[in-house]
Order: structure tokens, then sequence, then C-alpha cells
């Protein structure tokens, strides 16, 4: 690569940063659907154009932010090598807090299923992909749906409890099955 080409793909990139920031901005603040292509240019301070030069939908922006955020949860879980179901729901809530405004603008917009759904397409890339069964997917949804529904309870309660809080909630409906069992 040139630097003259090492540059363009730094603007791009910036570019692509600036609608993708803009629209988590404007989604704590409006219904996705009434977030426009022109509202959200406007924000980004940058032109229509431009977005149709990268984009074709509001949809598209909100992908690569379900990805960066996924992306990044699975990377903190990854180098953080949770020993135990507790630690890990620990490190999930605390990432999750870390991006709350985020999550609660999606919860309230209606729109966690896509980050559920985001998730599950990335769940290769996560230390579950390790497993060498035959039944991989199942556990993908078994563990999706498992820490996604006690993220929807937390958003739900306006994400008030503390990751600690969170670790013990886990911990008392893992011993609740193991009793029931």
């Amino acid at each position: 690569m040139t630097d003259k080409s090492i540059k363009r793909q730094r603007q791009v990139n910036q570019t692509i940063d600036w609608f993708v920031e803009s629209l988590v901005q404007l989604l704590e603040r409006k219904q996705y659907q009434q977030i426009t292509i022109k509202g959200l240019a406007e924000r980004a301070g940058l032109s229509t154009r431009t977005f149709y030069r990268h984009f074709t939908s509001i949809d598209d922006v909100l992908k690569i932010q379900l990805d960066h955020y996924n992306l990044g949860l699975l990377k903190t879980l990854r180098d953080d090598r949770p020993v135990s179901f507790p630690e890990m729901v620990t490190i999930f809530f605390e990432y999750s807090e870390q991006h709350k405004q985020f999550l609660l603008a999606l919860y309230r917009n209606q729109l966690t299923y896509l980050l559920l759904a985001n998730l599950r397409s990335h769940m290769g890339e996560s230390l579950l992909s390790q497993f060498n069964l035959k039944q991989r997917k199942y556990v993908y949804s078994f563990s999706i749906g498992g820490i996604g529904n006690l993220l929807l309870d937390w958003l739900q309660n306006d994400a008030k409890q503390s990751p600690n809080e969170m670790r013990s909630i886990a911990q008392a409906i893992g011993q609740h099955l193991i009793d029931v069992m």
C-alpha cells in the first residue's frame, strides 16, 4: 500500500466511524424509525451523498455498531479468560455496563433481537467454538438464550444491577437448576 492509499483508507474509516457514532447518539434521543439518512448525515457533519458512498441504509450503519459491540465483547471474554460461569457473567456485565447507553437505546427501540442475532453470527469467534461438538449450534443457542435473557431483564430494569449483582443472580439460577435436577 502506498502512503496515499493508507491515508485514503484512514479517511474512509473515519467517515464510517462518524456515521456510527452519530447513529448511537441519535438512538439515545430518537426512535430508530424516526432517524433519517439526512438527519444522520447532518449529525455526522457529512452529506447524504457521502452516506450513500458507504452505505445503502441506516440498517447498514447499525450492523457495524452491533459488530463492533459483539466483537469487542468476545475479545474481552477471550482476553480475560474466565474460569467459571459466574466469572464470565461478571465480565459480560462489566462490558455491558460500559456500553449501557447504547444497550438501553437498543432496548427502548426494540432492537435487542438484532444484537443477539448478531452475537450468534460471531459465536465462531468465541471461547465456545473450541468445543468439538457436533451440536455446537445448540451450545450457541443455549448460551445466547441464557445470557441474552439476563441482559434483557437487566435492561428492562434500566441496567441498575452491578456486574457483581448479576453474577449473584446467575449463581443463584445455576444453583437452582442443579437443585431441581
